[in-house]
């Protein structure tokens, strides 16, 4: 990330719990667009923030298998262990955690993308 478009945060943070349960998902209502900063706090379990515009559609979202096919697709993004990440969304937006074994914690920190 260059200088020209540092993260400023604003607006709500959150810790999610993610595990191999997904919950029915929290909402971060916020209007038009803005970014995102997720932490993955684990050191040994890879995890994905499921993301969509109702609980229910977060609440179905499974770890994707490499090779299988996606009978509904699913908003998942893949958080490596340890990573720290940057994503854009529009409005209001429900995430939660899902892992394919063990559990993690997620920080989330809403904001923005954009020059100095």
């Amino acid at each position: 990330m260059d200088s020209g478009s540092a993260f400023k945060p604003f607006g709500p943070a959150v810790a999610l719990l993610a595990s191999t349960t997904t919950p029915s998902g929290t909402l971060v209502n916020l209007t038009g667009d803005w970014a995102l900063l997720a932490f993955n706090r684990s050191t040994s379990v890879d995890a994905y923030l499921a993301y969509g515009s109702s609980s229910g559609a977060v609440a179905s979202a499974v770890v994707p298998v490499v090779g299988s096919p996606g009978g509904t697709t699913q908003n998942v993004i893949p958080l490596p262990r340890g990573t720290i990440q940057t994503f854009t969304f529009s409005g209001p937006t429900f995430l939660a955690g899902v892992t394919g074994s063990g559990n993690t914690i997620i920080d989330i920190t809403t904001g923005a993308l954009g020059g100095a």
